[in-house]
């Protein structure tokens, strides 16, 4: 006892000790316990005071030992379980596997269940056997046998270079095995259901999108989104633009919307074994390739306003009244202007455009401003739309000019699309689907910039200027499209933070420890594009390194040397001494090829951050910073080689890097396909041929009666085939992964079944009105009045070039006694021909056309549907819209 009498208890320490590190123990306690704790080295990592008894749990990474502290005549230990690290990890690893590929499912909508690639599988099949005595049931047996299989990565695009070359042990830090292992793929036109335009089709208009859709959902989940169109002449040379660049239409997956891929989707992305920790943002989960091009300006509203300017503010600061949340731009200070608030953009020599702009639910009153010059006098269009209605005016000073204007009252709601085309003295005005005007102003602005105007706080979502009407390829030529697809070699976040668990050589200055060099790949890579997203920190020099060759105590290879203290870039051939057992290098030589210092790079070197691209080919080297080449250098001592990354600063942990990729250059073309363009440079301008004369046309003359039964036959065959399509489209639209595959057939069917029932419908109707009569197809759009005994039973419409009417919504306006135009398309219906030259527009009941003055607006929609391909003109999904007017 204790000098105060107290008795006093003695207690044992027991220790726990593991032959690994654990991350989870179990013990079972009886009794009293002082503590149990769990330990790393010296460090205690979890601690329980007088556990209670029964099981208690210790939960921390990297344990060593346990140390259960007791008293001696009332504890009881039962058995002991753990989990060592190595087997939590794998388990992690298996519960993300899982949860990733559930998400993968939900994610991509893929009816094909994608097994992970590389990864060995145990097939079970059970069987029971069961005997029974008068029918009952009275003895079961049953079996289970096994199936081991592997899968091995997808086939996929490699240049012959790239294979995995045998093991080298010697480099075996730098090995990176070639991925797919299944082998090479130069062919895609076993997975192509499509390709836009279809191929050998004629009359493909100069701003027509390109694009593939692929038949099954796996073709988009192994190749990313590094493919390409590329167009060559009936000489087989490539298109070139006016500065001798040969033309290249991006592609991208539909909408682009940023995603964490899981890890089932990254080695399919990317095509590199052991890059299960990355993240892959920008790959959308379609099926369908898109192209944009002739975009002179985007903005998308998710960083600062620094393309813009605000006439009204001082010194033009955008930032004073405007302001950026939530990918919008909104008004938020005093409008100081009587003429509302501006927010312009681009070049004061622009022209001839489209300028689109996307509205949100906010602002009673908004509107596009265009042709916009500045200075005291400021002169430019503006379109508003308010509860009055819409305008166009032409602003000169303080001076308004209306040119068009109509009572129809503007309700702000997210989604709509308000756009402008001008070009020379025409300008048509569009909201989404409806053609607003289209006119001549005979005194007519040359030229200016675009912008956004309200007169109250609005917001707008995104803005899109391109030209007009596309891109502008030769009329009537014949071309060929490749789809051109490029291997990745290598992928990585940014400096690795354990380089030879990543299988990196890391190497130190000898002479500065926290200099460094990083290689990885293979000898055998030659003709490749490196690229990285760099941000220098403290003025540290940062650097990318291609065709590195190291051979023994010495390497050699190109380097881009970014300063940020002297804001310069330098490309040279360095050679240097390598020491690799004691992990050093020392450069020795420098031979610089290229330099660039301040604005003669030009390079904004105030940005935080730039996206950097060395491309070698052959001898030459092409550097690019942020998308604009600053540099060509030839250069033929290094033909191929490995990849590194280069740190010059003082940190012991270096950064600065980030998006780092590796892929083959050039691209190789997998699918091929031949197409005609158009006498137009787009759909409007096909249309507009049309001379606004309906001819008379009445050879047969059949009777009312035959004629308006045929034309009520046709209107129900076409009303049920357009309500079959509508079906398969909402059954398509509600999918899920298992029968995504066989509703998008059931869609393809059914249009194809509209477009039979079309031309079918059309032939009959065509054969009695005009009978056997040879009727060549007319220079220009024409229409004519099919005449039956008692008046007009229906319009047919000649084109010189074929139209895909499946891309084409009718609207049939007809005016009124109050001299407006009324919409009255629901109470007619078109069909047209198998090879989209000639249509019909007809009443749905079967009556004689009425007399007045009409208006037909056709729009020709780029998306017609879930089961096409959303094509992008110029980045924009609006459809072009051009109106026939004419009496009857």
């Amino acid at each position: 006892p204790d000098p105060a009498g107290r008795a006093l208890h003695f207690s044992y320490t027991l220790w726990i000790l593991f032959p690994e590190p654990v991350r989870r123990v179990e013990l079972c306690l009886k009794g009293a316990f002082d503590a149990v704790r769990g330990w790393a080295a010296s460090e205690v990592l979890q601690e329980i005071a007088r556990p209670a008894e029964g099981r208690v749990v210790l939960e921390a990474s990297g344990m060593t030992w346990v140390e259960v502290a007791a008293r001696v005549d009332d504890a009881w230990l039962g058995p002991i379980c753990y989990t060592t690290e190595a087997e939590s990890a794998a388990a992690d690893q298996e519960i993300r596997n899982l949860e990733r590929i559930e998400a993968n499912v939900l994610h991509w909508s893929s009816a094909d269940v994608l097994l992970p690639p590389n990864t060995y599988f145990r097939l079970a099949v059970t069987s029971r056997a069961t005997r029974k005595r008068d029918g009952v049931a009275d003895d079961e047996d049953t079996y289970t046998h096994y199936a081991y299989f592997h899968t091995d990565g997808p086939p996929a695009l490699l240049p012959a270079w790239a294979e995995a070359p045998a093991p080298d042990t010697s480099g075996a830090a730098l090995s990176v095995e070639s991925y797919p292992t299944g082998g090479k793929l130069t062919d895609l036109s076993g997975y192509v259901a499509r390709c836009i335009p279809a191929h050998g089709q004629a009359a493909v208009y100069r701003a027509y999108g390109l694009g593939v859709e692929f038949n099954e959902n796996y073709v988009q989940q192994m190749y990313g989104a590094d493919m390409i169109i590329q167009l060559r002449d009936a000489n087989d040379q490539p298109v070139v633009d006016a500065d001798g660049n040969e033309v290249e239409f991006l592609n991208v997956w539909e909408e682009l919307p940023s995603t964490s891929l899981s890890i089932t989707e990254i080695p399919y992305v990317t095509r590199v074994q052991d890059c299960v920790p990355l993240s892959v943002a920008g790959i959308a989960p379609d099926e369908t390739l898109i192209s944009t091009y002739g975009v002179r300006f985007e903005e998308t509203f998710d960083g600062a306003l620094d393309n813009w300017t605000d006439p009204n503010a001082p010194d033009g600061d955008p930032n004073t009244a405007w302001t950026i949340a939530g990918g919008m731009v909104s008004l938020s200070g005093a409008i100081l202007s009587p003429l509302g608030a501006l927010l312009v953009a681009g070049d004061a020599a622009w022209t001839d455009y489209a300028v689109e702009a996307e509205l949100t639910e906010t602002g009673e009153e908004v509107g596009l401003v265009f042709r916009y010059a500045g200075g005291d006098t400021a002169t430019y269009y503006r379109l508003r739309l308010n509860a009055a209605g819409r305008t166009l005016e032409r602003i000169s000073g303080g001076d308004v000019l209306a040119l068009w204007q109509d009572a129809t009252p503007y309700t702000p709601s997210a989604d709509q699309i308000l756009a402008v085309q001008c070009f020379g003295a025409r300008i048509r005005g569009q909201l989404g689907m409806e053609l607003l005007f289209d006119l001549s102003d005979a005194d007519a602005l040359p030229a200016g910039q675009i912008g956004l105007y309200t007169n109250a706080t609005a917001a707008f979502a995104h803005v899109l200027v391109r030209d007009w009407p596309g891109a502008a390829l030769a009329a009537e030529t014949l071309y060929r499209a490749e789809l051109a697809g490029s291997y990745v070699l290598f992928q990585a976040d940014g400096w690795p933070d354990d380089p030879a668990a990543a299988g990196w050589l890391d190497l130190a200055d000898e002479d500065n420890a926290n200099q460094r060099i990083v290689f990885i790949g293979q000898a055998e890579w030659t003709d490749y594009r490196l690229e990285a997203t760099l941000t220098p920190v403290d003025g540290a020099p940062l650097g990318l390194l291609v065709r590195a060759q190291l051979d023994g105590d010495t390497f050699r290879a190109y380097r881009l040397y970014w300063s940020a203290a002297d804001d310069s870039i330098r490309f040279a051939l360095v050679s240097g001494a390598l020491d690799l057992a004691g992990k050093t290098y020392t450069i020795t030589e420098r031979n610089l090829l290229r330099e660039c210092r301040g604005v003669a790079c030009e390079v904004d070197f105030g940005l935080t951050e730039h996206d950097v691209s060395i491309v070698c080919h052959g001898a030459q080297f092409s550097i690019s910073v942020d998308g604009v080449q600053i540099a060509s250098v030839t250069d033929g001592a290094l033909s191929g080689g490995l990849i590194g990354l280069y740190y010059g600063g003082s940190a012991s942990a270096p950064t600065g890097f980030a998006e780092i990729l590796a892929r083959s250059e050039p691209r190789g073309a997998v699918y091929d396909w031949q197409f005609v363009t158009s006498a137009y440079a787009g759909f409007v301008e096909h249309i507009d041929t049309f001379a606004g004369v309906v001819y008379d046309d009445a050879p047969g003359r059949p009777d009312g009666a035959a004629a308006a039964a045929q034309i009520v036959s046709a209107a129900a065959a076409i009303a049920t085939a357009n309500a079959a399509v509508l079906d398969a489209r909402g059954n398509l639209a509600s999918a899920d992964a298992l029968t995504m595959t066989q509703r998008l057939g059931e869609a393809h069917a059914a249009l194809a079944a509209r477009q039979q029932t079309a031309s079918d419908e059309f032939e009959a109707i065509f054969a009695l009105f005009v009978g056997e009569t040879y009727r060549p197809l007319p220079p220009v759009v024409e229409l004519t009045a099919l005449r039956g005994t008692d008046g007009v039973y229906a319009l047919l419409l000649d084109s010189p070039e074929p139209l895909d009417w499946d891309r084409i919504a009718v609207q049939v306006k007809r005016r009124g006694a109050d001299g407006q135009y009324h919409d009255v398309t629901a109470s007619g219906f078109f069909t047209w021909n198998a090879d989209g030259t000639r249509a019909l527009f007809m009443n749905a009941g079967g009556a004689a056309l009425q007399g007045g003055d009409f208006a037909l607006h056709l729009a020709y929609q780029l998306d017609i549907g879930a089961e096409a391909p959303v094509l992008r003109r110029n980045g924009s999904t609006l459809p072009e819209i051009a109106a026939l007017s004419f009496s009857l």
